[in-house]
């Protein structure tokens, strides 16, 4: 007999599924822009090009 799941244990495993997916998704925003800054900082031309 396969095993049903009450719709408080669904929506804890839906919760913590869609958390982990949003936080691998952030920690890739985040390593892209620390990236960015240290492009940013290493290029000093950079903020000359602006003004």
């Amino acid at each position: 007999i396969p095993r049903t799941y009450s719709n408080v244990e669904y929506a804890d495993m839906v919760f913590v599924y869609g958390f982990c997916l949003l936080s691998q998704d952030y920690f890739k925003r985040l390593k892209f822009s620390n990236w960015f800054l240290e492009q940013f900082n290493n290029d000093n031309s950079f903020p000359s090009k602006i003004i």
